[in-house]
Parts: C-alpha cells; sequence; structure tokens
C-alpha cells in the first residue's frame, strides 16, 4: 500500500506533481488552522480532481488531518507518530515541499531513519524534478564511526525523480479558488475564427505607425463608442466619414469581413461585434495569440488561449473577473498577456502594470509571469527611444516584460517574409518572450 503525506499551503503546485508522480492508494494531507479557515485542502483535491485523479476525492482515498500549532515541531511530530502508527507496513512517500519550515523539519526529522520512507522536495526553479531523499535503517547513536557516516543514512547525492505531468491552466487556477468563466467551445470558436484572422493582423501591427491607418482607427473607434459596436454590432454608413486609402488594408479587411463595402474609400456595411473589438484594438491580441499557437511546440509552451475568462470560486471572498488576452502554460507556471494598442495618455503605461500586478496578486500564486504588449508610443521616450526608465524599473519589480511596438513591427515583418515555421520567426519570438530562459 502507497501512501503518500502532503504538507498543505498556497503553492499547491509541488504537491500537486508528486500526487501524480507516485498515484498513491491513500493520500494524507496535512493542514494547519489557517489552511482550513481558507479552503486551501479543498481547493488542491479540485485539482486534482480536474488533472483525472477523480478516485482520490473517495472517503477511503484521502484523509485532511489537522496540525493545531504550525509552530511546534513536537506538535507536528506528534501528528506524523498517529499517522505512520496506523500502517506500519505501508511504504510511504513524504512531500516536504509545503507546510510551513517547521512542518517540513519535522517531517524530515520523524521520516529520515524509515527504510520504507521516501521524501520529496521539489525545487521552486525547477519543477520537472522533485529531489528524493531515501530513508535507512536508523544507526546506533554509540557506534564510533556514528559522526562519519550519518549523512549515509539517507540516499541523496544525485537521487532525483522525474515529475511528467504537465499542469493545465484549469488546474493551476483551481489550487488557488478561481475557475475559468468562458465556456470551452465559445473559447474554441473564438480562436479558429482567430486564426482566419491572423494575416489582416499581421498587417495592421506591421503598419500600426502609418498615419492614415491611424486616423482611420481612431475614427473607426470613435463612431462604434458612439454606437456601442462592441456591443451591438455596427452599421456604417456614408456619413460615418469612415475613409480608407491603404489598399493593403482594403484588401486584408475584404477577406474577412463579407458583410463590408468599400467604394472611393469609405467602408459602408454590416460589422458583427466581434468584428468591431477586432478592428478597436483586437488585432494585437490575435497577433500574438496566433504567434505563439502556432509556434508553441518549438517555443516549449503549451494550452496558448485567447481572451479566457478568469472568475473566483469561493463566494465568501468574492473576486473580481478578469479576461486575460493571451495566456499559456510554460512548464509549471502561469503566463498572460495584456495587449493595448492605440494612442493612450501616457500615464496609462504605469495603469496596466499596475492591473497586472493586481491580477497576480489576487491569484496568489508565485510562478506567474506576465507581458505588456503595445503599439502605442506611451511606453517610449522620445529622447532615448527606449521605455520609459520609471516603467522599465516597475516591471522589472513586478515580474512583466514591456514588448513596445517596434519589437512587435519586426515580429510582423518577419512573418510576412519568411515561412511560417522558419528558425527566424521562431527565435525572435522566442527572444521577445524569454522563452530561453527559466520563468
Amino acid at each position: 500500500m502507497k501512501i503518500m503525506v502532503c504538507l498543505i499551503s498556497d503553492q499547491h503546485v509541488p504537491n500537486l506533481l508528486t500526487v501524480h508522480k507516485v498515484m498513491p492508494d491513500l493520500l494524507i494531507l496535512v493542514v494547519t488552522p489557517d489552511m482550513t479557515r481558507r479552503n486551501v485542502a479543498t481547493n488542491f483535491m479540485n485539482a486534482l480532481d480536474i488533472g483525472g485523479l477523480s478516485d482520490l476525492q473517495k472517503e477511503d482515498k484521502h484523509k485532511i488531518v489537522s496540525l493545531e500549532d504550525e509552530n511546534s515541531i513536537p506538535s507536528a511530530l506528534k501528528v506524523f507518530q498517529d499517522i505512520s502508527s496506523k500502517y506500519p507496513e505501508a511504504e510511504w512517500f513524504i512531500n516536504i515541499t509545503g507546510g510551513t519550515k517547521l512542518m517540513s523539519i519535522a517531517a524530515f526529522e520523524f521520516f529520515k531513519d524509515r527504510s520504507n520512507c521516501t521524501m520529496l522536495y521539489v525545487p521552486i526553479n525547477d519543477q520537472t524534478k522533485a529531489l528524493k531523499f531515501i530513508g535507512k535503517k536508523q544507526l546506533n547513536p554509540i557506534d564510533e564511526e556514528y559522526a562519519a557516516t550519518r549523512l549515509k543514512a539517507l540516499s541523496i547525492v544525485n537521487e532525483t525523480e522525474q515529475l511528467d505531468h504537465k499542469v493545465s491552466i484549469e488546474q493551476f487556477l483551481a489550487g488557488y479558488d478561481f475557475e475559468l468563466v468562458k465556456d470551452e467551445l465559445e473559447v474554441e470558436e473564438n480562436e479558429k475564427l482567430a486564426l482566419e484572422w491572423f494575416e489582416p493582423s499581421v498587417y495592421l501591427v506591421e503598419n500600426h505607425n502609418d498615419e492614415d491607418l491611424i486616423k482611420f482607427l481612431r475614427r473607426f473607434t470613435t463612431i462604434s463608442n458612439n454606437k456601442k459596436g462592441r456591443k451591438n454590432g455596427l452599421h456604417l454608413q456614408d456619413s460615418d466619414e469612415i475613409n480608407i486609402k491603404d489598399e493593403g488594408l482594403i484588401e486584408n479587411l475584404t477577406k474577412i469581413f463579407p458583410s463590408v463595402n468599400f467604394k472611393d474609400s469609405k467602408m459602408t456595411g454590416w460589422l458583427e461585434a466581434n468584428e468591431v473589438e477586432f478592428l478597436t484594438g483586437g488585432w494585437l491580441e490575435v497577433f500574438i495569440w496566433a504567434l505563439l499557437y502556432k509556434h508553441s511546440d518549438n517555443l516549449g509552451i503549451r494550452e496558448v488561449h485567447l481572451n479566457l475568462e478568469i472568475g473566483s470560486k469561493g463566494p465568501s471572498e468574492p473576486r473580481p473577473k478578469n479576461e486575460w488576452d493571451v495566456t499559456f502554460m510554460r512548464d509549471q507556471s502561469l503566463c498572460f498577456v495584456e495587449c493595448k494598442t492605440g494612442n493612450q495618455k501616457k500615464k496609462k503605461g504605469v495603469d496596466v502594470l499596475y492591473k497586472v500586478e493586481a491580477i497576480k496578486k489576487h491569484l496568489g500564486a508565485l510562478r506567474v509571469k506576465s507581458y505588456f504588449a503595445t503599439t502605442s508610443p506611451i511606453v517610449i521616450d522620445k529622447d532615448t527611444g527606449k521605455i520609459y526608465e520609471h516603467l522599465a524599473t516597475r516591471s522589472a519589480l513586478y515580474n512583466c516584460t514591456i514588448i513596445e511596438g517596434e519589437t512587435l513591427q519586426k515580429i510582423a515583418g518577419t512573418q510576412l517574409s519568411s515561412e511560417n515555421a522558419s528558425s527566424e520567426l521562431v527565435e525572435s519570438i522566442a527572444n521577445t518572450f524569454n522563452l530561453g530562459k527559466k520563468v
């Protein structure tokens, strides 16, 4: 019988990975009063359920054990003694990554000399493997060679356990009491449409600083806002004076908007709400999502999604819903991209960074990487041609990478001048999103 003990804390991924590796017959979760109050163990079990381990939800498959004094090693030792005495013949696996430091110390001390026990520790910066501590029979303290051989009581040198489970976005969120709100089918349909709109998005990104294009997008956004086009759709008339001089843009929009006409440089006809959204800024989201999605295998990322909506599961502490423009998983870390276009006010750069940091704080997760992608000049200091120093400093503090318009424009140019699978394009995307480095 395999029994696994997990010390529960806010960061659930290390425990989740090792449970998927061990596949225990019985799972024991050790929780403190604070963890109990915040339903952290329940969230962890939900994450396991989402990952396919629903069998562990059964009453005889898991136990939640309370540790009343998280700062007392004797109290923790007593808990471990109580649970281990009930199953003397079992094979034990202990994840010492979670809990408080004193809980981890107590677990290590209690199980270190047991020959039927394996302790696992998942390093925060490399969650592809667990360090493995294998207990051996206890040495005699009066042995004259005790001091010299004590460290050999544990086999720890070069002992690792590969962790193969890939944490999904849904699993990651569930452990923090969040869930995906938008219907999966709706997400799939939106992404399918985005692939069809990728080519025009590339054109818009490459030409985003063209004066005629800027005037068109500004005028279109104004008309759309006045008529609530992003909510209800938009009927364009000659009197709206939406003028397009760019033949390349007309050609691209004609491909994707069948109900729109272009005559004498004027744009008329009917646009659905999602088509309006595309022209009022969604084109940048489509561009970034499609690039990452198309090349996800070469970039080492997975579950690349567009416009996921995230909400809180817990009714006791309502938290705001957030829509993430682009989301993906890298290793076992959640990554999201906030996209902004247009001539926004200068302070908006700081506002976006505040929003990004607020999202991360709401999650309460350590391993979250964020990006702020914008074609707006608001982030660039005209005197230096670089990102404003105060924005660069704040983004570094928030672990948020700012991707400005010129960089995006170069990627769009590479996309247009090369094959989709070209090494130059993949390398450019990887460098821009720091995908060649550990999160």
